[in-house]
């Protein structure tokens, strides 16, 4: 009996052994198939790009913000090279990189990488005087991943074919809208191809349970309709109070009253003589531009300027800059829930503009992205602040 068991035990493991043979194969090849399987994704203007989502190692951004939204979701560790204008290089000419230059402009997800981004490889000058990819220089950063913002789709399939590296266009929401389903398209984009799509998530549904607060607040306040004016809006650089926008997203995402929503603006540029002629009840003021604004239309238009009913009334206020090297998304979002603050003041009991901008920021750019960053902002701006005299205020 004993010899029969020690027979059956060396079959039972024969079996097994043959058995593990057979399965090592098999799980070695499925092993290698995650490795080395190629996805194949369709990019914002409609390019189909395969590419190893497990052998992304190093990143290279091009374009206006491209390099912002991937900081949002990426690893700026894998950035290996990025454009002069987020270098913010002592030696650059900012001129170059169009009116007013970007060099003061807040960029919040440069403030928290400035030192890693000083040091990287330059791949091209950037800034909207310079709208082709530099392929040479981008070539010399050996990236495994280029993400773009430049949306030509010939000059994409040109670029990827050159640097033989997969190529991915993203983009930002119509008219610097943040509440925007191509926003929300690209952040899926960049969860996918980035293997983060947690976090895309995250801050979709973040975007979108602050739309619904907007509109519920404008919709639950007892406030009466005041209309609204939107002036010195960046928009290519740093502009004066004539800058302004008819569909202004922060505007309509609080159902706010626009002052000139009726009007024909050209190129965002409204005459002095139809912001005097609708006269509005508030006005904000994008505080970057507000040195441009009085060297260029105060002193020639004082008289009628000082004379408009917000003026008149001391319903002048600040936002933060948001548009720098296209939008700051998180900026944009300080800025809706401060002018809807102003707006509907009843359902803004003990609110704080700075603790909301803490949050907001700390959400898109991590736990560095501290009040102290606020502060910096707003030494640098004035921004989030009522002018009560605007004549005294600018001297």
């Amino acid at each position: 009996m004993k010899g029969i068991k020690n027979i059956l035990c060396m079959k039972t493991f024969k079996k097994l052994f043959f058995l593990f043979i057979i399965l090592i194969p098999i799980i070695g090849c499925k092993n290698n198939s995650n490795n080395d399987e190629e996805i194949t994704v369709t990019d914002m203007i409609g390019r189909d790009v395969s590419l190893n989502i497990d052998k992304i190692e190093r990143i290279v951004c091009i374009g206006a913000g491209a390099l912002r939204l991937y900081s949002y979701i990426g690893d700026m560790n894998l950035i290996v090279g990025a454009e002069d204008i987020d270098r913010n290089q002592d030696d650059t000419d900012y001129s170059l990189f169009g009116a007013g230059g970007f060099k003061d402009v807040s960029r919040p997800y440069y403030d928290i990488n400035k030192d890693l981004l000083k040091n990287t490889l330059s791949v091209g000058l950037g800034g909207p005087r310079n709208q082709n990819p530099e392929t040479e220089k981008i070539i010399l950063a050996n990236p495994d991943l280029i993400i773009s913002e430049y949306e030509d789709e010939e000059k994409m399939n040109k670029l990827q074919n050159d640097t033989e590296t997969p190529v991915i266009t993203i983009r930002y929401g119509n008219n610097h809208n943040i509440f925007d389903e191509r926003l929300y398209n690209t952040f899926t984009l960049l969860g996918k191809v980035l293997k983060k799509e947690d976090r895309a998530l995250e801050l979709i549904n973040y975007l979108k349970d602050s739309e619904a607060e907007l509109k519920n607040i404008s919709q639950k306040s007892t406030n009466q309709k005041e209309s609204f004016y939107i002036g010195c809006l960046g928009n290519w650089g740093t502009q004066d109070i004539l800058s302004t926008s008819a569909n202004f997203s922060l505007f309509n995402v609080s159902n706010i009253k626009n002052a000139i929503s009726s009007l024909d603006i050209s190129n965002g540029i409204i005459d002095i003589e139809k912001l005097i002629s609708v006269n509005p009840d508030n006005i904000i003021l994008d505080s970057l531009g507000i040195s441009i604004f009085k060297n260029q239309k105060y002193e020639t238009h004082k008289e009628a300027i000082l004379n408009l009913d917000a003026i008149r009334n001391g319903k002048v206020y600040l936002q933060m800059p948001f548009n720098a090297y296209y939008t700051n998304v998180e900026v944009a979002l300080m800025d809706a829930y401060y002018i809807s603050s102003i707006a509907y003041s009843d359902m803004y009991n003990n609110f704080s503009i700075e603790d909301k901008s803490t949050e907001i920021l700390q959400k898109f750019l991590g736990k560095n992205a501290s009040y102290s960053l606020v502060k910096d902002m707003k030494e640098s701006y004035g921004g989030y602040q009522k002018i009560d005299n605007l004549e005294e205020f600018l001297g």
